[in-house]
């Protein structure tokens, strides 16, 4: 150690200035072991000296600020106080103060209910848009027609949804085998979705399909059926594809006109139509090829779009399905990406219609 330094520290101990030293307050000299050279031989000799000032009652006060720094907290008589207690009161030191057996059940009931909420509490931002209108109109029992490997996100604390299909499960598995078959949900009730024979009528709280009604040769049929199994005051949930976004694209809306006719002419009247036209634009078969493209896809019966709409076409279609069925109302419409989704509500017939 160096004799001036040494000097110096046991002078300051003592409260009283050296006769050599310059004329430095007393009380403004503070040897710290991480910025002096004495700190360095004291490190080299031993562990490093407690910091000391120079005034025995500043020094007090100056060990306990510099010890608490280094040590991550802060001395009471330096820190604010808020409500009895320092600023940086925070919850993890009062978890410390607890017994180990009060800890541990706090932290048990904590992650338990982490894992409750992750589990059985679904947010609406995590769910998409389909989802989040599901988790606000629909409840009770219901259907949906056709999910296949997509069925629609429900809340399952307040629904109970039964999967209706044209095919077994197993025949759903085999025919798709593209489709991971776990992916694919039990099928509950093997009917068809357009007529519903199996399921009486105002029996259902909700029926539910998605991109089905494009599908149908008769959609005024379609929408006979699916509001007759309702209650009153259930929901017929639908999604529409918009036809200027996939590959009907090329093809003309169908109009109320065309609809009327198959309902009441039957679909065997346009349906040789439909499948030149799926043909002609759609796959774009070649002149000569369009006729039996169209013949060979009739005998498989295979299901194309026999109708494409625009999402104004299409509520168009339901204003003047209205007139004639004047037995619900629409209850929601929104537009998602290339599709549209409307909810239509059965109305409660009135006191003439009960009796």
């Amino acid at each position: 150690m160096p004799p001036a330094a040494t000097s110096i520290f046991r002078r300051s101990r003592r409260g009283a200035t050296s006769s050599t030293a310059p004329a430095v307050p007393v009380n403004t000299i503070t040897i710290r072991p991480t910025t002096s050279s004495l700190s360095m031989t004291s490190r080299r000799a031993g562990p490093p000296a407690s910091p000391v000032t120079a005034s025995p009652t500043a020094g007090r006060s100056s060990c306990r600020i510099d010890e608490g720094r280094r040590n991550g907290s802060h001395d009471t008589e330096s820190a604010p106080m808020s409500g009895g207690k320092p600023a940086s009161w925070t919850n993890a030191r009062l978890m410390k103060k607890l017994p180990p057996k009060v800890r541990r059940v706090i932290l048990f009931v904590y992650h338990k209910g982490v894992r409750f909420l992750l589990r059985h509490v679904v947010t609406l931002d995590g769910l998409d848009q389909r989802g989040r209108i599901a988790y606000t109109y629909l409840a009770g029992e219901g259907i949906e027609i056709g999910a296949l490997h997509k069925p629609l996100s429900c809340d399952w604390r307040k629904v109970r949804v039964q999967y209706v299909d044209i095919r077994s499960t197993s025949e759903l598995r085999e025919e798709y085998r593209e489709i991971n078959p776990d992916d694919i949900p039990p099928v509950d009730r093997v009917d068809n979705g357009e007529t519903l024979v199996t399921f009486a009528d105002e029996s259902l709280d909700f029926v539910i399909n998605s991109h089905m009604i494009e599908h149908t040769e008769d959609p005024i049929a379609a929408l006979d059926t699916w509001l007759r199994v309702l209650r009153p005051g259930g929901v017929l949930y639908l999604v529409v594809p918009d036809m200027r976004s996939n590959f009907d694209r090329q093809r003309q809306p169908t109009d109320f006109a065309h609809l009327l006719a198959d309902h009441q002419q039957g679909p065997a009247v346009s349906r040789q139509a439909h499948y030149l036209e799926w043909a002609q634009l759609v796959e774009r078969c070649r002149q000569e090829h369009i006729a039996g493209r169209a013949r060979q896809l009739e005998e498989q019966r295979y299901r194309i779009h026999f109708h494409a709409w625009t999402v104004t076409g299409f509520i168009a279609f339901l204003m003047s399905y209205r007139e004639m069925q004047p037995t619900f109302d629409l209850l929601h419409l929104e537009r998602n990406e290339d599709e549209c989704i409307v909810l239509l509500q059965k109305k409660a017939p009135s006191a003439a219609q009960a009796a």
